[in-house]
This record gives structure tokens, sequence and C-alpha cells, in this order.
């Protein structure tokens, strides 16, 4: 269902990540070189949002940087491509899926509140 590890040289289209950050995880679906969609599941109340615009993303040699997904704080996310950590957090592991990311959180949700 997933991997560990992703490589500077990996081509990142279709690239589909989960990532956990406190009561959210996040689920990244990576559409070209430089535009991602962002889903978000809320722990709480299992609800699912999409974010109706296109962010973008860069990569270096060590991480894929996220741009704005913290509206409040401004911050971006990193993703360590070694350890898959977020922000370079143990506690925030991402995963990459080979199924679809809402499938994955209906499921989860389904799960979680039955």
């Amino acid at each position: 269902m997933f991997s560990q590890k992703l490589s500077s040289k990996d081509n990142y289209i279709n690239l589909r990540l989960i990532c956990d950050d406190l009561n959210t995880k996040y689920g990244f679906v990576f559409l070209n070189k430089s535009n991602l969609v962002e889903h978000k599941y809320n722990k709480n109340n299992g609800q699912i949002k999409t974010k109706e615009n296109f962010l973008h993303y860069i990569v270096d040699e060590n991480y894929i940087y996220l741009e704005k997904i913290h509206e409040n704080s401004g911050s971006y996310f990193r993703i360590n491509k070694d350890s898959l950590y977020l922000n370079d957090n143990e506690e925030n592991k991402c995963i990459i899926l080979q199924t679809s990311i809402l499938e994955f959180f209906s499921n989860l949700k389904k799960q979680q509140f039955n």
C-alpha cells in the first residue's frame, strides 16, 4: 500500500503522500512539476476538506517544500525525502500511498466513526 523513502531523482508527478500533524492528516497529490492539491482529514470529527486552489512545491536534494499550509501562521511544510518526517519531527511521519487519498480518508473515517 505504501513505500518508505523518496530519492532526489524521483518523479513526483502523481505522488500521493499522507502526513500526520497533531489532529489533522494531510493528503498531498502532486499534479505536475510544481503544483499539488491538498486534502485534510480532521481526526476529531472526520471532516474531509480539499483546497480549491492548487498549491506549489519545490524540491531540493533533501526536502520537498510545500507552499503555505498553516493559514494562521503562514508556515511552510517540508518533507524530508530520506525519513519522510514532516518538518523533521519524528512524531509526524508521512507515507506514500498507491491508492486515492480521498478513498484512504473515507475508509479511515468509516473505521474511526463506526
